[in-house]
């Protein structure tokens, strides 16, 4: 039902994936709707392989399986922070065990945000309660201008700027170490966003701490960075996409 209200509220492409008798039937009723060249459904599993390779990305995605069924939840969760670009949800059981599968997934993503949005009832202590979650991107990171620019790997000693000015007061802070440990188990999953200067150096725009982590933490000498056209669209930009995060 979930992908189907999504069609409803506005999703321009949905997909689901589920394995059972549950997925005929729901190809039956989209296609009486007429939403069938909106949604699609697979009847295999979650984890299958062929899906995860050609799987493309999406806004949201919705895990509404429990964490602890899954075969092998880290690379799992690692498959999912490649493949949203705004906003996932996911669900799992057992409150003993909810913090201790919320810092896996922590630890696996590179979410901004990771918020309990509810249980399915008000005694949340049995096995059998779910906690559902919703984890979202930072705003700026679904930047369209910031998407489209080109990467380039720069010598760090080539960037400069505010941006790496401010987030110079980080370097000694467990936000840093915390942030460098991620990086070098994850990669750098969101470059840093320079302009290009006169001079054949690059001025830093977004992405000062990580630069820190990297610099200082890492001790990396070339960054991965996307090369911003206009300074104003990517700014422009932003501003529509925190307009959009709101509604």
């Amino acid at each position: 039902m979930l992908a189907i209200e999504a069609a409803r509220h506005g999703a321009t492409k949905v997909v689901g994936v589920e394995r059972g008798g549950n997925i005929p039937r729901s190809r039956e009723y989209v296609k009486s709707e007429g939403l069938d060249h909106i949604v699609e459904f697979y009847n295999i599993e979650i984890e299958n392989k062929s899906f995860l390779r050609n799987a493309p990305k999406f806004d949201i995605i919705f895990y509404c399986a429990m964490m602890s069924w899954t075969y092998d939840a880290h690379p799992f969760c690692r498959w999912i922070d490649d493949h949203c670009k705004r906003i996932a949800y996911f669900e799992t059981n057992n409150r003993k065990n909810v913090e201790m599968q919320l810092n896996d997934f922590k630890m696996e993503t590179t979410f901004h945000d990771y918020k309990l949005l509810g249980d399915t009832s008000e005694d949340a202590t049995g096995p059998g309660v779910y906690s559902f979650f919703r984890c979202a991107r930072n705003p700026r990171e679904a930047n369209k201008v910031y998407e489209a620019a080109p990467l380039l790997f720069i010598p760090i000693e080539d960037i400069s700027g505010d941006a790496l000015k401010h987030a110079e007061a980080w370097e000694d802070t467990e936000h840093i170490k915390t942030l460098a440990e991620k990086i070098d188990r994850l990669g750098l999953k969101h470059p840093i966003a320079v302009i290009k200067k006169d001079n054949d150096k690059y001025k830093g725009i977004e992405g000062g701490r990580r630069m820190i982590a990297i610099a200082k933490k890492l001790g990396w000498t070339q960054i991965p960075c996307k090369l911003i056209p206009s300074l104003a669209e990517f700014v422009q930009s932003r501003h529509d996409e925190l307009d959009l995060s709101k509604r």
